[in-house]
């Protein structure tokens, strides 16, 4: 038998595949059939195949036809979330990629603006100088041509000078070298505004990747609150079941009355008549209704199986199981009510071994707890590690409806803090229970 694809949250599928078809809820006869054909016992088939036995049970159908929906609406919007926090991821990616890269060409289009103002300035300091000095010399030429003619001493002679040269430091040499520091000064700043902007970018991506998984964790919780009243779901769905049987089952025994009554009436009038062959037949019939009216009103089909929501006791007495259960040692005992709103024993255990089956989900809050800086075991606060267990304890409460639940789900918190406190902090990296041997120690 190919391997159905159980939905991940109830196990279950609507439809299994055997024998090349699929099967549904309302196959079991034929599917019997099948097996029997093929030498199959279907019981020992079903204890194998547990989960698509269920395809059989009703009740089973009913509670994945009313909380799938729930579940899916859940996962779509979840799904929509993740998509959004990628796409926002995204943009924040490439839009800081994008402003890195018009930031990283700021420092040299700085530097190489103060480079060619610094240079400017120092080559027109110098020309300006040289032409000073140039003129200057023409100047004093020209002067001491007349005192040649004179023939006046060479110390009474006009001397150009070199004011060119102070011209060029003042006003080209002395402001380009501040240039030029200036824009070492500002190419430095600018060339850091990619880091700033890559560490800016860091913080938002680090906020974005925490309320991305606060979301998850949120869409995590309506899961467990839809799964966690499944129990609840479950019997109640029982229970109209083995009320809607029960309004059948009246209709039923009332038509097979009516049925035995017509029947007794035209054996009457054919005896009456002499016809007695017909008689005879209505006579069958009637017994025929009768053994039927016997068998429902004990609950059992037409061949005497026992009909769902019926158990049998060793005496042969048919007992309703809307009203009754079976004990541990196999016995029927009548339901009773209490405080615990009516549930059954059965129930009431079911309760507590749920309840058992949660431990490693609550070891895994614990760690959380202790990662999360909520308790730390070596830290020696008592009231830090009964924050943390009344935060479990509010976390599963829906599960306990019963004094001794309630009781069972404190003993198992304790039990998993007793354990961490033993076994002393997670070390840095560990993320899980399951995955970093932290209660293996």
């Amino acid at each position: 038998m190919a391997a159905p694809t159980y939905d991940p949250y109830l196990q279950f599928n609507p439809t299994f595949r055997y024998g090349g078809r699929s099967w549904g809820a309302n196959d079991m006869d034929a599917f019997k059939k099948v097996l029997r054909r093929r030498g199959v016992n279907y019981n020992q088939w079903a204890r194998n195949h547990a989960n698509a036995a269920k395809v059989f049970d009703p009740v089973e159908q009913q509670v994945y036809g009313t909380v799938k929906p729930q579940l899916d609406a859940i996962n779509y919007e979840r799904q929509k979330a993740e998509a959004a926090a990628r796409r926002r991821m995204g943009d924040l990616a490439g839009f800081t990629q994008a402003i890195m890269g018009m930031l990283g060409e700021i420092s040299p289009a700085v530097r190489g603006a103060y480079g060619e103002g610094s240079d400017t300035m120092r080559a027109g300091g110098t020309g300006f100088g040289d032409v000073l000095n140039t003129n200057m010399a023409a100047n004093a030429a020209q002067g001491n041509t007349p005192l040649d003619v004179l023939g006046a001493p060479e110390g009474q002679k006009l001397q150009g000078g070199d004011a060119g040269s102070v011209l060029a430091g003042v006003a080209g040499w002395l402001p380009a070298d501040m240039m030029a520091k200036q824009g070492e000064a500002y190419g430095k700043m600018f060339a850091e505004m990619p880091k700033e902007a890559s560490f800016q970018a860091q913080l938002e991506m680090k906020k974005l990747l925490a309320d991305a998984a606060q979301t998850d964790d949120d869409f995590s919780q309506e899961i467990m609150g839809v799964l966690g009243g499944l129990p609840n779901i479950r019997e109640e769905l029982k229970q109209q079941r083995i009320a809607q049987n029960l309004d059948k089952q009246k209709m039923r025994l009332a038509q097979l009355e009516e049925e035995h009554d017509y029947y007794m009436k035209q054996q009457a009038l054919l005896l009456s008549q002499g016809r007695y062959k017909l008689a005879k037949e209505a006579g069958a019939r009637a017994e025929r209704a009768q053994r039927r009216y016997e068998y429902e009103s004990q609950g059992r089909d037409y061949e005497g199986n026992l009909k769902p929501g019926y158990a049998e006791a060793p005496n042969g007495t048919v007992y309703n199981m809307k009203d009754f259960h079976v004990d541990k040692k196999g016995n029927l005992v009548k339901n009773k009510s209490g405080s615990s709103g009516g549930l059954t024993p059965t129930q009431k255990a079911a309760q507590i071994e749920a309840i058992q089956g949660k431990e490693e989900d609550i070891k895994d809050m614990v760690l959380k707890g202790i990662q999360s800086g909520v308790w730390m075991p070596s830290s020696g606060r008592p009231q830090d590690r009964a924050k943390l267990g009344r935060q479990i304890f509010e976390h599963y409460k829906h599960l306990a409806s019963t004094p001794a639940a309630k009781k069972a789900l404190r003993a198992l918190i304790a039990k998993v803090l007793n354990d961490a406190g033993r076994i002393g902090p997670p070390a840095p990296g560990q993320t899980g229970s399951g995955s970093d041997g932290f209660w293996d120690s």
